[in-house]
């Protein structure tokens, strides 16, 4: 067996995080863009984080080509939501995985028309860990939306630091995002289920999230977990 490579196994620390099994599908995602300059930073940001893509659409009619027989297939587009919208269309329909790399904000009406299970939407320009993260999770057919997308976040300014994770806060959510239940992650720490969920409580405070997998997202683009 060939020995994995760094973004083999960054893809799967990744996933651990997510507690999910690797995708057996081909590492080569499908770049696909109207415009040329979105194209050309999602091909650089792919080949950054050590994929390497063969395929570009340059239009909806194209991918969905592309995307015929092809259920193992994913799919990264980009820039603002109103050009990237006709290509998570295409891979919607396809029920394969994508991740959008998107340029402005969004609201919920956003997330409740493009979601469907295997999509990843998060901020441009992500930081390498942070899309490779993003593209286990959608590979393993999770959904996760950046909260720097949020309507209410300016996506021009880095997340404010002004609330940092406490260790205890990091640990816990590290320990719950690699899929251990709550009562696993008392017994491991060694604490009550409760204090567990008081931390995690108070990490999806300040990380201004909702759930596990989003958290695990917010704490990566902060630079407070690692993938």
């Amino acid at each position: 067996m060939p020995p994995c490579s760094s973004a083999t196994v960054a893809i799967r620390n990744a996933l651990v995080k997510f507690g999910a099994e690797p995708h057996e599908g081909p590492m080569s995602p499908i770049v696909a863009a109207a415009s040329p300059n979105v194209r050309a930073k999602l091909i650089e940001l792919a080949r950054n984080s050590r994929f390497d893509v063969q395929s570009v659409a340059e239009d909806p009619t194209s991918l969905a080509q592309l995307l015929e027989g092809q259920p193992s297939a994913w799919v990264v587009t980009g820039g603002p939501l109103s050009l990237a919208r006709p290509f998570l269309s295409k891979a919607r329909i396809a029920r394969v995985a994508a991740v959008a790399v998107l340029s402005e904000r969004t609201d919920s009406r956003d997330r409740a028309e493009l979601d469907y299970g295997r999509l990843a939407a998060i901020r441009a320009i992500p930081p390498v860990g942070a899309f490779q993260a993003a593209a286990a999770a959608s590979r393993a057919g999770f959904s996760v939306w950046d909260p720097d997308l949020n309507a209410s976040s300016e996506i021009t300014s880095p997340p404010s630091a002004a609330s940092p994770l406490s260790p205890r806060e990091r640990t816990v959510l590290e320990l719950a995002g690699s899929g251990l239940s709550t009562k696993a992650v008392a017994r491991q720490l060694g604490i009550s289920p409760n204090t567990v969920k008081f931390h995690l409580q108070s990490a999806f405070e300040k990380l201004e999230v909702t759930s596990r997998a989003e958290a695990v997202m917010a704490a990566i683009r902060r630079g407070e977990l690692s993938v």
